[in-house]
């Protein structure tokens, strides 16, 4: 288990640096204190496999900042969050912003024990949220995706049950979830009220 603590405590807010893309394999957990301004290298990622755990859980007072080391940001300065099928991820109050790297999603889940709360992504060229995978039911709520030109969630399957509540969805792009067809196997609710998306 490996801490990375940035706050104002540890660091005076001074960001932390990874030179490289990061991966998260089995029974390794990764944890982001509150407050910390984390930057991939440009073009790094970071992938949690199955078996993994990423936790970056800031507070409204200490958000956690995740984007690449440039001196300008600008969309797709880096790859992505990937979160596979197995891994456990936790993203709260978290600013994800310039990722999307050669038009890939900024966010891309492909199971079902992740939660993204009280986060905002923006400033990326193709998709904000991926969601990838039949059956997963991850957790988005009181998250704003600000689009560029892209969509802001995809869903690549009809058939999962991804819990939204209070998502706002905004910006020049496609502001909406976006769902692949085809056939439904078994129960499926397709809910756009107030109170699962706004924007």
């Amino acid at each position: 288990s490996v801490t990375l603590d940035g706050s104002a405590a540890r660091l005076s807010g001074a960001p932390i640096l990874m030179r490289y893309g990061t991966i998260v394999p089995a029974g390794a957990t990764l944890t982001v204190a509150p407050g910390t301004d984390l930057r991939t290298a440009p073009g790094g990622a970071f992938e949690v496999r199955d078996g993994g755990t990423l936790i970056a859980n800031g507070t409204a007072q200490a958000p956690i900042a995740i984007r690449a080391n440039t001196a300008t940001p600008a969309a797709g300065d880096w790859y992505y969050i990937l979160a596979q099928a197995g891994s456990r991820l936790r993203l709260t109050h978290c600013d994800l912003g310039y990722g999307g790297r050669y038009s890939n999603p900024a966010l891309i889940l492909r199971g079902s024990d992740a939660e993204v709360r009280n986060c905002t992504l923006h400033d990326f060229p193709g998709t904000g949220i991926n969601l990838e995978g039949t059956g997963i039911a991850p957790v988005i709520a009181n998250t704003t995706v600000s689009t560029g030109t892209g969509w802001a969630i995809y869903q690549n399957t009809i058939n999962m049950a991804p819990q939204f509540s209070y998502v706002t969805l905004t910006g020049g792009g496609v502001s909406a979830l976006v769902v692949d067809g085809g056939t439904v196997e078994g129960s499926v609710t397709l809910a756009g009220n107030a109170a699962k998306f706004t924007g």
